[in-house]
């Protein structure tokens, strides 16, 4: 497919006005009426995903009262009988959000009776989507079609036009519901069913082969790709594309406009493949293993056992040279060799390894100045106040009531062993503490037997040896 940048058209939601726009724009301005326009989601991209598996980690191992009390009321209404309940709760949850989430949900706004508008039209929308049975099998509908996209055998551009009919349904039949409020879904069914599809895209992107995003958003949901690249909103002069940075200079006029290039290492696939080693390369950093083929094992397992045997080798060379560059060709060889001996009975992954492994050979430069180095914390990690701990206790009430009043001695243990270890391997400050973990204990199960508890510790503790984690059930057993 050509370079440039993917651009998609829609119309004004307030006067009706047409409007071009960046693929992954977040907020657009109309040009008519100067109304700002937010999409149902369609900002998220592969970085978005790492920064909510972070925000989740953090979640779990330092929650804050309003993240725990967020976490409690979601799981609440799930359980909620009485629909009065149900939408006291779901009040709640959408005051929560914007606060727990301020990142990725707008901001309540600031004025009295348009906050407490948005509130009640946010609670009667989520009651049709929730109750209303004709509409939940319409979603659950997408939902089964979306979940087949990244499903070997499965042509991805023929689901994603499943997708996205799927979704007009769904839209619809919420824009023809009589209890939709005036203040939704203004922009019409077949916008918000293409920025739903559009929205799911960048989770599947890791799974797709080369250019499978980009030719879904064009030839399904009818953005446009350009040919010569992007353009200076100024004077039209083309813009340089390739300098992997949000805004250029035009070089004829000076006016600096945002660019989404589209070449070399910039196609979704790429991007969703190295915000996710994102993840993997900090386990690695924090358990100084950098050296040897375990990153190139974990870097190149990313993608091969997905459905994404498509892409090119350069595509993946220069994946690894963006991942991976302090890795010597020796080790890179190595880890690849051990690869292919694991997947041999798969010829199509053996044979994009063999592809790998003779392209390196031809065009690998190791750079040991770009080996990331841990960063060494200053202070310890501080003690937890009784508001922290606090949080946490609520936190884990919630999951354990959601989960059952019942649970073994081990799932219980489990709570606060858990966040232990996600903290220590992260090096996270955490809310848990040896007397947290008590206090949990005591009021998800009043009559627990402490023996039984201890011994029961007492058998888990070996599968937990990391310093910290170990110091924490030393004295959670002498709590015991």
């Amino acid at each position: 497919m050509p370079s440039g940048v993917v651009l998609r058209d829609f119309g004004c939601a307030i006067c009706g006005a047409p409007r071009t726009t960046l693929e992954d724009a977040l907020v657009v301005l109309c040009l008519h009426c100067g109304g700002v326009l937010t999409s149902t989601g369609d900002g998220g991209a592969w970085h978005d995903v790492v920064e909510r598996h972070a925000d989740g980690l953090r979640m779990l191992v330092k929650p804050s009262q309003a993240s725990a009390r967020l976490l409690a009321v979601s799981l609440s209404m799930s359980k909620a009988s009485e629909r009065s309940t149900w939408r006291l709760l779901c009040e709640e949850q959408n005051l929560l959000a914007p606060i727990v989430h301020s990142r990725y949900v707008a901001p309540l706004p600031a004025e009295p009776t348009a906050r407490a508008a948005f509130v009640r039209d946010s609670v009667a929308m989520q009651e049709i989507c929730t109750f209303d049975a004709s509409v939940v099998a319409l979603m659950n509908r997408y939902a089964s079609i979306a979940g087949r996209l990244g499903t070997a055998g499965q042509d991805a551009v023929v689901t994603a036009r499943a997708m996205l009919d799927a979704a007009r349904e769904y839209y619809r039949a919420l824009v023809a519901h009589p209890d939709l409020p005036s203040s939704r879904l203004r922009e019409g069914a077949e916008h918000h069913a293409k920025e739903l599809v559009r929205s799911a895209l960048p989770a599947y992107a890791m799974f797709l082969g080369e250019g499978v995003i980009e030719e879904i958003r064009c030839t399904v949901l009818g953005d446009r790709r350009s040919a010569s690249g992007a353009g200076c909103s100024k004077c039209g002069a083309a813009l340089p594309l390739g300098l992997h940075q949000p805004l250029t200079k035009c070089p004829y006029c000076g006016a600096v406009t945002g660019v989404h290039p589209h070449d070399d290492i910039s196609d979704a696939w790429s991007n969703a493949q190295l915000g996710i080693w994102k993840l993997s390369l900090r386990e690695l950093v924090e358990t100084d293993r950098l050296d040897g083929p375990t990153p190139v094992m974990a870097a190149v397992g990313g993608f091969l056992h997905t459905n994404a045997s498509g892409v090119s080798i350069d595509r993946v060379v220069r994946f690894l040279g963006e991942a991976i560059p302090w890795v010597t060709l020796a080790d890179l060889t190595y880890g690849l060799d051990l690869l292919e001996h694991a997947v041999s009975d798969d010829r199509a992954k053996r044979e994009l390894l063999q592809g790998i492994r003779e392209a390196v050979r031809r065009a690998w430069h190791s750079d040991p100045a770009r080996r990331p180095v841990r960063s060494p914390r200053a202070e310890p990690h501080p003690t937890p106040t009784p508001a922290d701990e606090a949080a946490w206790i609520e936190s884990a009430l919630a999951l354990h009531s959601f989960r059952g009043p019942s649970l073994p001695l081990h799932e219980l243990l489990a709570q606060p062993l858990s966040t232990m270890q996600v903290a220590a391997v992260r090096d996270e400050p955490t809310s848990v503490t040896p007397r947290a973990a008590l206090t949990f204990f005591e009021r998800a199960a009043p009559r627990f037997d402490r023996q039984k508890m201890r011994d029961e510790l007492m058998r888990l503790r070996p599968g937990y040896d990391h310093p910290r984690v170990a110091a924490f059930i030393v004295e959670l057993l002498d709590l015991l």
